[in-house]
């Protein structure tokens, strides 16, 4: 890894400054910490040495002699950058690291044109990934983003990521993406099962009705689907969002149908227990638990008539 190969081909410094994010880097002071790894290093004239890009990484090095500031590097070939560099930020900053980076490249006759970042190299990347899947991109240096994820703001899916992350931001977009859709069709599901509710309130007997609409969602799911594809302007939705659709909204129509069935049980005098549980699964609430606290409710009261005898 400490061997630099003196043979680099040339970069053309007339477009090294213009390469995606290029980072120009300034001379710092010169503090103790900063000199050049090579005692006296003799001034160079620039227009004698190879002009070459680096991609400057910050990473965790295994350090034989703790304390020792150092730049370990690598000559590749081909790509946006000729050289790859890598530092300990936490023995060294950035810019310390780009200065003695800089003295001993020289001493090897090369000269740097433009120092790169890992965010030169998946902000790109990461742009026209969103924007294929129709991603609006936000980067934050909030440090309660802890990992990447996608939400609706102001109306658009937005992906948002920490700005000094944007490699597993890259690595983690798949899978947000797929999280956000399965939250959608959970969403659409209880939309759904709650228009099916509201409808079901409005009959004589709505325990029946619901109990009716559960029955009937095996036979009714294309057409939700095909409803529901066109809202969210899919062509064709993947098996496993249609079973998350059809799961959510059954879910919720057999709780409402618990909490309706368990009021008729119950009689006059117990409607605000069932308006509060059927006003939880309408906010989202975990359908299981009240369907499970409706069907409870009636045996409670039955038992409590017993001991009361």
């Amino acid at each position: 890894m400490n061997r630099i190969q003196t043979h680099v081909p040339a970069v053309d410094t007339t477009t090294a400054g213009h390469l995606p994010y290029v980072v120009q880097a300034a001379e710092p002071t010169r503090t103790r910490a900063e000199q050049p790894a090579t005692d006296g290093a003799r001034e160079h004239n620039a227009a004698d040495l190879k002009p070459v890009v680096v991609m400057l990484r910050p990473a965790e090095l295994d350090d034989d002699n703790p304390g020792i500031l150092h730049v370990i590097w690598s000559y590749l070939k081909g790509g946006q950058w000729d050289i790859e560099a890598a530092y300990d930020d936490q023995w060294i900053p950035r810019t310390g690291a780009e200065f003695r980076l800089r003295a001993q490249l020289a001493e090897h006759g090369m000269h740097v044109a433009a120092f790169l970042s890992e965010n030169d190299e998946y902000l790109p990347q990461l742009i026209a990934e969103c924007e294929r899947r129709g991603l609006a991109l936000q980067l934050t240096d909030d440090p309660a983003i802890d990992l990447p994820e996608i939400r609706d703001i102001n109306g658009r899916a937005t992906f948002i990521a920490r700005s000094n992350e944007l490699g597993v931001a890259l690595d983690e977009l798949s899978a947000a993406a797929r999280e956000y859709e399965r939250s959608r069709y959970a969403a659409a599901g209880l939309y759904i099962a709650t228009v099916g509710y509201n409808e079901a309130l409005a009959k004589p007997n709505p325990s029946v009705t619901l109990d009716n609409m559960c029955d009937g969602l095996g036979e009714a799911m294309s057409e939700i689907m095909a409803s529901v594809g066109k809202a969210f302007k899919v062509t064709g939705a993947h098996m496993e969002f249609a079973e998350i659709l059809r799961a959510s909204i059954a879910d919720r129509l057999c709780a409402f149908n618990a909490i309706e069935f368990a009021r008729s049980e119950c009689g006059d005098g117990y409607d605000y227990v069932f308006d509060l549980l059927a006003d939880g699964v309408r906010s989202g609430g975990d359908p299981h638990i009240a369907r499970t606290t409706a069907l409870d409710v009636p045996k409670r009261l039955r038992e409590n008539a017993e001991v009361a005898r």
